[in-house]
């Protein structure tokens, strides 16, 4: 019998630049050599500033991911270079909230 675990992961390829990917990526990649089957549940690759799609090979196929929505409101909700603090409470990726989280 294969055990589930879910990761919950802001750093996930295709993210550019993060020490933290890289750890969530060989946990992943590994866990299915001792019986685990990892889902991860990381944000919308339109949240990172910067994309690398060259890890994105690094991720073996039985590896389920899911994207949800997610916008950074410094970047995608700010109008004449400006947002208002409280579109970003308590952080930059409020959006989360909508979904029932």
């Amino acid at each position: 019998m294969v055990k589930r675990v879910l990761m919950i992961a802001y750093h996930f390829p295709p993210l550019h630049g993060s020490s933290g990917m890289q750890r969530t990526l060989r946990f992943a990649r590994y866990l299915p050599d001792h019986g685990w089957e990892p889902i991860i549940l990381a944000p919308s690759p339109r949240a990172y500033q910067q994309i690398d799609s060259g890890q994105l090979a690094d991720i073996p196929q039985q590896v389920r991911i899911h994207r949800a929505f997610a916008l950074d409101t410094a970047r995608h909700l700010k109008v004449m270079g400006r947002y208002p603090r409280v579109l970003a409470l308590p952080d930059r990726w409020v959006q989360y909230l909508q979904d029932g989280i």
